[in-house]
């Protein structure tokens, strides 16, 4: 029993290995001579002004801290400020913020770094010493989170 399609099967695998070497070598040369070619781009950086809120809503978060404060809530109003920020840094870049268990954990995010990370930290450490560690949140503890966060949403608007 002659079987000549065997001996085509075998060719065929063997132009197929052949192939694939070729494939991976070719591969490597143009990885060597051009690198860029296909490296993926990297992501474009978000400007700092893509995360400030308009000016509007700034000043509206600003009156209602106030109002809060003027009231004697001045946790609530450092929180409000908090709960607020991370709403509007979570609708400008969505899955940006992680739930934490804490608000420090929430300012650690590399990519939320400079300027707004000191910004965002100085409000969050303020909420966790109100919140978890029991402290009390003063008039002039409030107006150090007002001006971080007027100094971050308002650069040079209540100069």
């Amino acid at each position: 029993m002659d079987r000549p399609f065997l001996g085509w099967i075998f060719i065929g695998g063997l132009v197929l290995a052949l192939l694939i070497v070729l494939f991976f070598l070719l591969r490597e040369f143009v990885r060597t001579r051009w690198p860029d070619l296909f490296r993926p781009k990297p992501a474009r950086r978000t400007a700092v002004d893509d995360w400030r809120p308009t000016p509007a809503a700034a000043r509206a978060l600003l009156e209602d801290a106030d109002r809060a404060g003027r009231a004697g809530a001045y946790a609530e109003a450092v929180r409000l400020i908090l709960r607020r920020s991370i709403e509007e840094i979570d609708g400008r870049r969505p899955r940006l913020v992680k739930p934490a268990f804490t608000p420090a954990r929430s300012a650690g995010w590399t990519t939320c770094r400079r300027p707004r990370g000191p910004t965002f930290g100085a409000i969050a450490a303020l909420v966790e010493h109100s919140f978890f560690g029991g402290r009390s949140i003063d008039a002039r503890r409030l107006r150090a989170c007002r001006r971080a966060y007027e100094a971050f949403a308002l650069p040079g608007a209540w100069a």
